[in-house]
């Protein structure tokens, strides 16, 4: 009997401090998802863009952290961002190439719609 009550307060003791570990350090754990949709200027899904996420050392230089395509619906998603502030760039033959920063972090998801 006292070796199942002290099982479990080592249990609750460490339970709680692994939990409160988990969310007083990273604000996300794995990252924040930046997803969102490309539209042409009558509203439709452009299909097959290229959409970069850059971030900007302190010298200027700009570093490509992820990418991903636009499906058939124009929905892109890049996972695994750590909070910061970033250049967004999204590509498309025939289209003018679109640039804007974009501050990652207030929500674990956040949603970008782009209008080429």
């Amino acid at each position: 009997m006292k070796r199942a009550i002290g099982a479990t307060l080592i249990l609750l003791v460490f339970g709680a401090t692994a939990c409160h570990r988990q969310y007083s350090g990273t604000p996300f754990i794995g990252g924040v998802t930046l997803a969102g949709r490309v539209v042409d200027v009558r509203g439709r899904p452009v299909a097959g863009a290229q959409v970069e996420l850059y971030a900007t050392d302190d010298a200027g230089r700009q570093r490509p952290v992820t990418t991903d395509g636009t499906n058939a619906s124009g929905y892109f998603s890049l996972r695994s961002i750590d909070p910061g502030v970033y250049l967004l760039r999204v590509v498309k033959f025939g289209f003018p190439a679109w640039n804007e920063r974009v501050t990652v972090g207030g929500s674990p998801e956040q949603t970008v719609n782009i209008q080429l």
